[in-house]
């Protein structure tokens, strides 16, 4: 898959802190926060990300927050609960080209938000047919509309088709209904992004540079 690679230094996880009440900003400015007091479900913030229609997602160690500029909605992991989140700590969020919310988690690979039914579809670890790994590291989409999923233990490419529907899944497992390619397996996936037709994958203290048609 890849053409080259050159050496970086490690790419470490970002955890964002939302502080409690109102700090002095840099500049002498007050700033202020969500904290668990306005219902966020965990003070350790992974990652963070606005969607198309406004609302800030927030992913935690312990659960994912949904902020409406007025009050929180939680979604985290029930039990035998169909629809739910497949895992409670929140490793990645990302909002993609159709407005569907993918969210990685530490050891439950990654849901799909659908916005319309308000339901949330597991694509997991599942010998050949599913992902390479359940500790998802990163996610992007590519300019046809794939799904590049960074993991722990590799890179896997999830194709969906341009008619994707979730109206006709009863299930909220869907790693059968999707065609995965594995790449670049044993190695972890911090990142990855493209430019010029190229795709660059960064990987603990190197990148690796790929044509995208490949």
């Amino acid at each position: 898959m890849y053409s080259g690679e050159c050496q970086i230094w490690s790419k470490w996880p970002i955890i964002l802190a939302l502080w409690i009440g109102s700090i002095y900003g840099v500049y002498g400015q007050s700033t202020s926060g969500l904290t668990m007091a306005d219902g966020l479900s965990q003070g350790m913030v992974i990652d963070v990300i606005q969607d198309s229609r406004g609302f800030l997602w927030i992913g935690t160690m312990d659960g994912l927050n949904r902020y409406n500029g007025y009050e929180i909605d939680v979604f985290n992991f029930i039990p035998d609960v169909e629809f739910s989140l497949s895992d409670h700590g929140i490793s990645a969020l990302f909002e993609d080209s159709r407005g569907l919310i993918w969210v990685g988690t530490f050891s439950g690979g990654v849901n799909v938000f659908d916005p319309n039914r308000e339901k949330f579809f597991q694509i997991h670890r599942r010998g050949e047919m599913g992902l390479q790994f359940n500790h998802i590291l990163s996610i992007n989409e590519d300019s046809t509309g794939n799904m590049w999923i960074g993991g722990s233990s590799g890179l896997d490419v999830i194709f969906l088709p341009s008619n994707w529907d979730f109206s006709s899944f009863e299930r909220a497992d869907i790693t059968d209904k999707v065609e995965i390619k594995h790449f670049l397996e044993s190695h972890p996936v911090h990142d990855v992004t493209f430019h010029d037709n190229k795709v660059w994958i960064a990987s603990g203290q190197r990148v690796f540079l790929s044509n995208s048609d490949n």
